[in-house]
């Protein structure tokens, strides 16, 4: 089964502020092909968005036996020295293992240092911006064009480089090659 892994906690913030229902989370799903996965644990832990409803939309639950994540962790990390940093949050260092071990049509992330490690990985990734750009072409404008989700806060200026069009402050540490169609059309 390919899956759109979601790094939920990174996301919460800015998903529920467009979206608070979690619609878009299928759409971006369907964009690349996946079904929606993300790490139960964080789902039970959201605050601006409704987690009974979010588990629904997730019907993957990411999981993997610790031994599988210390294994990734000794494999780069010499390699990747910040990886220390992403160990502050567990369920980054699960979701990358993951994603070596099992593929993954693409992740989705608001953390720099994941997606960071997502671009030196070679594993496929989008920031949540990225994302909803990419699902709102595959719907033809329908998610920009729809009054329901509060889209045109991310075209305001802003300083979150993860949710304002106009800052793209971490871009180039994500997507060196330019593949992100957020910024490359």
């Amino acid at each position: 089964m390919s899956t759109v892994i979601f790094d939920v906690s990174a996301m919460e913030q800015r998903l529920c502020r467009v979206d608070p229902d979690g619609d878009i989370v299928g759409y971006i799903g369907d964009c690349y092909g996946g079904t929606p996965a993300g790490v139960l644990q964080q789902i039970n832990k959201l605050r601006n968005c409704d987690a009974e409803k979010f588990r629904e939309l997730f019907p993957v639950s990411i999981e993997l036996p610790d031994e599988e994540v210390a294994g990734f962790i000794m494999e780069h990390g010499a390699k990747f020295p910040q990886m220390d940093r992403l160990g502050k949050d567990p369920f980054d260092l699960l979701l990358l293992a993951y994603i070596q071990r099992n593929g993954s049509c693409m992740l989705v992330s608001c953390d720099k240092l994941m997606l960071y490690m997502a671009e030196n990985l070679g594993f496929p990734h989008r920031c949540f911006k990225a994302a909803l750009h990419d699902a709102n072409i595959h719907m033809n404008n329908g998610i920009m064009e729809d009054s329901s989700y509060q889209t045109h806060e991310m075209h305001a200026e802003g300083s979150d480089p993860f949710f304002h069009y106009s800052n793209n402050r971490y871009c180039q540490q994500c997507d060196r090659k330019h593949h992100c169609s957020c910024h490359n059309p």
